[in-house]
């Protein structure tokens, strides 16, 4: 039994984990247990591999950072921790995209980048597995297909795991059965998962923000000499990344006042003014400030 409370099932401690090297992609619908087995993935990776790395591309149900984001973590065992830490996230550094929406839809582009962004950082850091959890975004309708093909094409995975209790994924699996370098993986969805609503998964989110900017401050920033990220119209109670020079997210903000004269603005932020903002990116969220309930623009 994991962390979770989930008995693990006979079929991934079947798995020839120790075969799996690069970045393995994680697919399959909401409440099938992709997070659960990424998670329990990540600590069997660190039995045969000095250092695996976890990317969360989950913008609604982030487990790395705040929701909105995508978020990287990775632990090194060069001090011979063979996996015995089954913390989660993994402590030391995080490294933070800034995508502005708890869905993929109408977030491809940014989503797609981040990832890759995150993917190439993990590799520098000499990650030599990579586990990348996808969300729940499936409804090919909606263009779900199309972005999940994309990030294979993009990302390149050793292998796709997909998780299928019926033929739910084969408008995404039918055509990578057939795609050259590309493995497979099929698993069927994990027993004991609790199933979410979409108002359990507002509240979790709720609390993530919350828990997030519970030290946060207000400061003022002059915008003047920043590039904004899609155009330079703001929002009260807006959501958006500050970001360095590499395009990484060094903590969101929260809009709070506006002076379009002074090309200013006060944001709501646990950045305390360490490193320096190159770029603000602006999200299609606001957050209430009582609630931290997130709602689209």
């Amino acid at each position: 039994m994991n962390d979770d409370g989930i008995q693990i099932p006979d079929q991934w401690k079947n798995l020839r984990v120790e075969t799996w090297e690069g970045s393995i992609l994680l697919l399959g619908p909401v409440d099938a247990g992709k997070s659960t087995f990424g998670r329990y993935l990540f600590h069997r990776l660190l039995e045969t591999h000095k250092s695996v790395a976890h990317l969360d591309a989950d913008l609604g149900q982030q487990t790395i950072g705040p929701p909105g984001t995508l978020g990287l973590a990775l632990r090194d065992n060069a001090s011979g921790d063979s996996g015995g830490n089954k913390s989660f996230p993994p402590g030391g550094g995080h490294l933070l995209r800034f995508v502005g929406s708890n869905t993929p839809r109408g977030h491809f582009l940014p989503l797609l980048l981040g990832m890759h962004k995150l993917q190439l950082a993990a590799l520098e850091k000499g990650a030599t597995a990579i586990v990348i959890n996808t969300s729940g975004f499936i409804n090919p309708m909606h263009g779900a297909a199309v972005l999940k093909w994309a990030m294979v094409e993009l990302l390149k995975p050793t292998l796709s795991v997909a998780f299928q209790q019926e033929r739910e994924m084969e408008p995404i699996l039918a055509p990578l059965r057939r795609l050259m370098g590309s493995s497979l993986c099929l698993l069927a969805p994990a027993p004991g998962i609790v199933i979410r609503t979409d108002e359990d998964r507002k509240s979790f989110r709720s609390q993530q923000y919350k828990a997030y900017f519970q030290d946060a401050q207000v400061v003022g920033l002059s915008y003047k000499h920043l590039a904004v990220f899609p155009n330079r119209t703001f929002y009260p109670g807006q959501l958006l990344g500050l970001e360095d020079a590499t395009g990484h997210t060094m903590a969101l903000g929260i809009i709070e006042k506006i002076d379009s004269d002074e090309q200013a603005l006060w944001i709501r932020t646990p950045w305390w003014g360490s490193g320096k903002v190159t770029t603000l990116r602006l999200g299609s969220l606001k957050l209430d400030k009582e609630s931290y309930l997130d709602e689209p623009i």
